[in-house]
């Protein structure tokens, strides 16, 4: 009686941990491309910063962490996907490079009214157990300027915005979600459960560094030279030499013949 208990208490278990699953479609107006031939006749750019900022009023602790971790995560994926897409655009050398910040503005929209009725209309068997459909528009402003170094050197920006809209639905007590979402989709289906949810977030963060990659190269790469070679950036040479302190003035030399006085 007990191995049953303990068998029965193990597909429980078993069937939580495979369940709450989920998975998406995304349509948008930033389709990911590559252009190995892109360049600029100002050289070759390296993404020296990111910053991702979560729109919201009161967002809450867990939030702003999760979302600092994203943009640690991120940084890497868009440097590599410049590169990738982008050879003769963006490089791996930082010395030999333009220097890039950007900032990356998110505005989340969630559609929770239609969630809410699938579930009340149903008695909540679409979303416990059958999928239950979700869906949010996701607003980007990517800001891009020179890298400087510092707070009081600030470069001129360009801006570029794009939507993404995110349709997807999910399961909780089984793994009926994971079937892939019905319809168009302009980056790849994803699916994720509880035992992969990491997988799901660098899935996440893999198609918008993508998006990111071709948003910053058309854009930087329309601008004349001119721009980016007038902006101050943190290894632009001083005009003026400074006087170094061990330097000692140079001693005038005595002519030659001695001067005769009046």
């Amino acid at each position: 009686m007990l191995k049953i208990k303990i068998f029965t208490a193990l597909c429980m278990v078993g069937s939580l941990l495979v369940g709450g699953c989920a998975s998406s479609r995304i349509v948008t107006d930033m389709k990911p491309a590559k252009n190995a031939e892109l360049k600029s006749p100002a050289g070759t750019f390296h993404v020296a910063d990111l910053k991702l900022n979560l729109i919201l009023d009161d967002p809450s602790p867990q939030t702003t962490e999760t979302y600092k971790k994203y943009q640690r995560m991120l940084l890497p994926l868009l440097r590599k996907e410049c590169v990738e897409r982008y050879p003769a655009l963006f490089a791996n050398d930082s010395a030999s490079s333009i220097p890039l910040s950007l900032t990356a503005d998110y505005t989340s929209t969630s559609h929770d009214f239609k969630t809410k009725c699938w579930m009340l209309c149903t008695l909540t068997i679409v979303g416990l157990i059958l999928p239950c459909p979700d869906q949010r528009d996701e607003d980007f402003i990517l800001k891009m300027g020179v890298w400087t170094g510092r707070e009081d050197r600030q470069a001129a920006l360009l801006q570029k915005k794009f939507r993404r809209e995110f349709h997807g639905w999910v399961s909780i007590l089984t793994p009926l979600a994971l079937i892939p979402i019905p319809g168009e989709s302009d980056l790849p289906k994803a699916s994720a459960s509880l035992l992969n949810i990491h997988q799901g977030e660098k899935i996440y963060l893999q198609q918008l560094a993508s998006q990111l990659a071709t948003a910053l190269a058309e854009t930087i790469a329309a601008k004349d030279p001119e721009f980016w070679t007038s902006q101050p950036r943190m290894n632009n040479p001083p005009i003026f030499t400074p006087t170094r302190p061990n330097d000692t003035p140079g001693v005038i030399p005595l002519p030659f013949e001695p001067i005769t006085p009046f």
